[in-house]
C-alpha cells in the first residue's frame, strides 16, 4: 500500500487552505462590496453573524482535529497527524455550517432580487477559489513538488 497518502492528502488540503487565505481576489471583493450595498441593515447583521459562526466552526474544527491528533500522537506520523487535523477541521466545518439547523444567508434573501444574484455569485466565487486550491494541491502532489 502507498505509505505517503496521509502526507499527500494533508498537502492537498493545506495548499487549498493557504490558497483561500492568501487574500481574496479583487473580483470577490467587488462582488462582496456590491452585495453589502444592496442588502438591508438587518441582512448585514445576519451576514456578519454567519461569517462569525463559520469562522468559529473552522477554528473549533481545527482544535478538535488537533486534540484527536495529540491523543493518537505516539502511534501516528506527523503527516498522519496533519491529515487528521485538516480532515477533522474540514468535516466539522462542513457539517456544522451546512446542516439543517444552521443559519443560511439564502434563507434571508428574497428570490429573484439583485441581492440573491450577488449572493449566488459570491458563493460561486469562493467555491471556485477553494476548488482551484485543491487542484493546485493535487498538481503539486502529482508532480512531487514536496518531499516528505
Amino acid at each position: 500500500m502507498y505509505k505517503d497518502w496521509p502526507c499527500d492528502l494533508a498537502t492537498i488540503f493545506f495548499i487549498a487552505h493557504i490558497f483561500m487565505f492568501i487574500g481574496c481576489s479583487e473580483s470577490i471583493k467587488l462582488i462582496e462590496n456590491e452585495f453589502l450595498d444592496v442588502i438591508t441593515d438587518d441582512q448585514k447583521v445576519i451576514y456578519e453573524r454567519i461569517l462569525s459562526n463559520r469562522y468559529q466552526a473552522y477554528l473549533l474544527g481545527g482544535l478538535l482535529g488537533s486534540g484527536l491528533a495529540i491523543t493518537l500522537g505516539e502511534t501516528t506520523t506527523s503527516c498522519t497527524q496533519a491529515c487528521i487535523i485538516i480532515l477533522v477541521q474540514y468535516l466539522y466545518y462542513r457539517f456544522s455550517t451546512k446542516g439543517k439547523f444552521s443559519e443560511k444567508m439564502s434563507d434571508n434573501i428574497q428570490y429573484g432580487t439583485r441581492s440573491e444574484l450577488l449572493w449566488r455569485q459570491l458563493k460561486a466565487s469562493y467555491r471556485d477559489k477553494y476548488t482551484r486550491g485543491v487542484a493546485l494541491g493535487l498538481i503539486s502532489v502529482f508532480f512531487g513538488l514536496f518531499d516528505y
